[in-house]
């Protein structure tokens, strides 16, 4: 019969080898955190020699329980446990999704259509690339987006096992939503869980609206007028009302408001455009008619240039020589404009420098209030 000293050995050496173990199943569990979906083979393999663990693990964990009985010894089971069974189903659902074909568009929301499921539609119907699940990090402004998508591709799919779909949230959630479940044990019992926990964490309506508040009034001054940059102004614009709508804000009254805070970042050539578009000053325009406005600058603008930028040069020197040799006036602009505009002249009278009065044709500045 071995002696303290020599179990305590092979003790060590049974822990030794069990951390070998776990560290192999940490190190497919980092493969999948980063995996490229153009690297099945790999993961086909990896996840094979992963299987094999558990018979190892076990075998180890029988011999340690025979030489120790400390709670600690007990307690390492349960937690390999959770993270082999974890860490294999995710590997074995993303075996699943390389196996699978797309489906129809009718089934791909629908709850007969089901993850990482081979689907055979009738071979009349077109096929469609798979959809990618929904991102989520943490931005309050994108959860509800976030929470419809995943309900209609993941949760609502009856043929998914809970424990399945945790996994699936769990490769959904990035940066600060991933560490609000990151303690849970990926089991059937704990999906419920880790949906109050996030709820409770981001569904939250004032703040929300905020946000998308937020986004309207903090729009960047158009310093230069582009079809890129209005259209960029545009967007942000209908995107963040349609979002207050869908919260049932009731924005009607809002016009007004939000004309005059989003005229005062236009550029000067815009902005004199939007006030000759609304000649009527006793009639305020609406917002819908503030965002045609801003959609058929951009079409004209686009139309004009396809590179899209009226291209202005500060302090730019304009100097025009006049009919005798070494006779000639300079004028300077603060703002020399480059892009498609029409340059009016006038006709003037000027003295040499022998004091002979020439005619000659000089540019006006179109721009009556120059920038600075």
């Amino acid at each position: 019969m071995p002696n303290e000293k020599e179990q305590s050995d092979e003790l060590s050496k049974f822990i030794n080898k069990r951390g070998t173990i776990r560290g192999q199943l940490t190190r497919f569990e980092s493969f999948i955190g980063s995996f490229k979906k153009d690297n099945y083979i790999e993961l086909e393999t990896r996840l094979k020699k992963t299987e094999d663990l558990w018979d190892k693990f076990a075998d180890l964990q029988s011999q340690i329980k025979i030489i120790s009985q400390e709670q600690e010894q007990v307690e390492y089971r349960s937690i390999f446990e959770n993270q082999y069974f974890a860490v294999v189903s995710q590997g074995k659902m993303l075996l699943e999704e390389s196996k699978s074909t797309p489906v129809p568009a009718p089934q791909i929301l629908g709850t007969n259509s089901v993850i990482g499921e081979r689907s055979n539609p009738p071979t009349s119907e077109p096929r469609l690339p798979p959809i990618d699940l929904p991102q989520f990090s943490g931005a309050y402004e994108q959860w509800f987006s976030f929470v419809d998508n995943f309900e209609a591709l993941v949760n609502s799919n009856r043929n998914v096992a809970e424990v399945h779909k945790f996994c699936y949230l769990q490769r959904c959630l990035k940066g600060e939503a991933r560490q609000v479940i990151e303690a849970l044990d990926v089991t059937a019992a704990n999906y419920s869980t880790a949906w109050d926990l996030l709820r409770e964490r981001f569904e939250n309506k004032r703040l929300i609206v905020d946000k998308h508040i937020q986004s309207i009034l903090s729009l960047s001054t158009i310093k230069q007028e582009s079809a890129s940059s209005l259209r960029a102004f545009l967007d942000t614009i209908q995107k963040n009302m349609c979002s207050l709508q869908a919260l049932e804000i009731n924005t009607s009254s809002w016009d007004t408001l939000l004309i005059y805070i989003c005229a005062q970042k236009f550029d000067l050539d815009t902005k004199r455009e939007w006030e000759s578009s609304t000649p009527d000053k006793n009639i305020f325009p609406t917002l819908k008619e503030f965002t045609d406005f801003l959609l058929r600058r951009c079409q004209l603008l686009e139309k004009i240039d396809p590179g899209s930028k009226v291209n202005k040069t500060k302090n730019d020197k304009v100097q025009a020589h006049c009919g005798n040799q070494g006779s000639s006036i300079v004028a300077y602009s603060s703002q020399a404009k480059l892009a498609q505009q029409f340059l009016s002249t006038a006709l003037v009278h000027i003295l040499d420098r022998h004091g002979n009065q020439i005619e000659c044709r000089a540019l006006l500045d179109p721009d009556p209030n120059p920038l600075s």
